[in-house]
């Protein structure tokens, strides 16, 4: 059970992932914005479009240029969404997270199940 947990949870956020990836590909607008926290995270305060203030995190990402507190970057934000993940403009594209999250999902739906078919048959060679 907590097999199937483990694995939903990594398949639920390489869904995430992926699906916020494919949104800034498609529709991603590009913004300057201010860097206002890089304690976690790296989050950023912007303007859209259409004129609103939004604050929003720079999404999941393996390599890219590292930003302090106070620097001005570009940016790239879902219209639909601008307070989901957003895009480094000069690291857009990379989507080394996303495929990080899918190999650990499968490599997880693959040795989850062996491993617990392993233990259950150890577990029942030591009642005999």
């Amino acid at each position: 059970m907590v097999g199937a947990i483990v694995i939903g949870g990594f398949a639920w956020a390489t869904y995430q992932v992926w699906s916020n990836d494919q949104a800034l590909a498609e529709r991603g607008r590009r913004a300057m914005a201010k860097v206002v926290d890089t304690h976690k995270r790296d989050e950023v305060e912007f303007r859209t479009q259409d004129g609103r203030q939004v604050r929003a995190l720079i999404g999941q990402r393996l390599s890219g240029p590292a930003v302090a507190v106070g620097e001005e970057i570009e940016i790239v934000y879902d219209p639909a969404d601008p307070t989901s993940d957003v895009d480094d403009a000069r690291a857009t594209g990379d989507r080394s997270f996303a495929y990080l999250m899918a190999a650990i999902t499968i490599l997880a739906a693959a040795a989850i199940p062996a491993v617990t078919w392993h233990l259950a048959r150890m577990s029942r060679t030591k009642v005999r």
